[in-house]
């Protein structure tokens, strides 16, 4: 089973949050999705600089990792 959650910085656990990049307005500003499956725990994180939120360009790999 596939869960998929969209989590603030501080829903993360301390060393989840000690982990994320502090681009963009910085880690704390953030929003989060976190996957869980067999594959195990993954998070994502929108923290970028404006120019890189694209969907044609640096976040493509969203649709394949929800398929």
């Amino acid at each position: 089973m596939k869960i998929v959650k969209l989590v603030s910085y501080e829903d993360l656990t301390v060393e989840e949050q000690e982990n994320q990049s502090n681009n963009g307005s910085g880690k704390e500003y953030a929003n989060y999705i976190v996957i869980e499956d067999e594959k195990g725990r993954r998070i994502y994180s929108d923290a970028m600089e404006p120019e890189d939120a694209n969907f044609n360009r640096d976040l493509s790999w969203i649709i394949e990792e929800l398929k």
